[in-house]
């Protein structure tokens, strides 16, 4: 599952443009819902498993903490080592940190000078694609 609500990915947007929860409360109302509908796919033999990505609400890893923190176990996470690099974060630690609820993987690599470029320049998600910033394992 990955949010699109608002989402600046397919827009040649700064990513730091991204949404954002802007409460305590609209995060709750957020993971209670998103804990439902968990609970619910479970129920139907599917585990929900959240895609945190560039460009959307849960991107870094203290908005990986914060979701997983506020959801229930049903809630799964797809864990992404290049959208996880990109938020910010270091792919071992987060991976390690949440390593219960991992459900599925996209094991990526990125270019870290093309990363560099892309926070520096303030690149939309887009640009990133297109410049080359993921790449596949042991390239970057």
């Amino acid at each position: 599952y990955g949010e699109v609500a608002d989402s600046i990915q397919g827009s040649r947007i700064h990513l730091i443009e991204r949404p954002r929860f802007q409460s305590e409360q609209a995060w709750q109302d957020y993971a209670d819902k998103l804990t439902e509908l968990a609970r619910f796919t479970l129920s139907q033999g599917v585990r929900l498993a959240y895609h945190h990505h560039m460009g959307a609400y849960v991107e870094s890893p203290e908005d990986i903490d914060q979701l997983m923190g506020r959801t229930g176990p049903e809630v799964g996470l797809l864990f992404d080592s290049g959208h996880c690099y990109m938020g910010g974060g270091e792919p071992i630690e987060v991976l390690r940190k949440h390593i219960d609820r991992v459900c599925h993987v996209h094991f990526k690599d990125v270019r870290k000078a093309v990363v560099q470029l892309a926070r520096n320049q303030m690149w939309s998600f887009p640009d990133c694609i297109v410049n080359g910033t993921f790449t596949v394992p042991g390239d970057g």
